[in-house]
């Protein structure tokens, strides 16, 4: 478990970097941006859908995607 509220327990399916960046979908907020500015999220696309990615690689070089949204809850 995580100690940490912005580190993730999970290692990239690609290159098993740690810590991935959770992806935010929907219309961005300036919250939004100013937290992918600092590298804690990253912005998915605007329109939500049942397929969005739930986290992506912080390794700038992978950007691999991964994992889906529990919607349900």
């Amino acid at each position: 478990m995580p100690t940490h509220p912005y580190l993730i327990d999970e290692n990239c399916p690609a290159c098993c970097t740690p810590n991935p960046l959770e992806i935010v979908h929907g219309a961005a907020s300036l919250e939004m941006l100013d937290a992918q500015a600092a590298g804690l999220i990253a912005l998915g696309r605007p329109v939500v859908s049942d397929d969005d990615p739930a986290y992506r690689c912080r390794l700038g070089g992978c950007g691999s995607e991964w994992g889906r949204i529990d919607w349900a809850g």
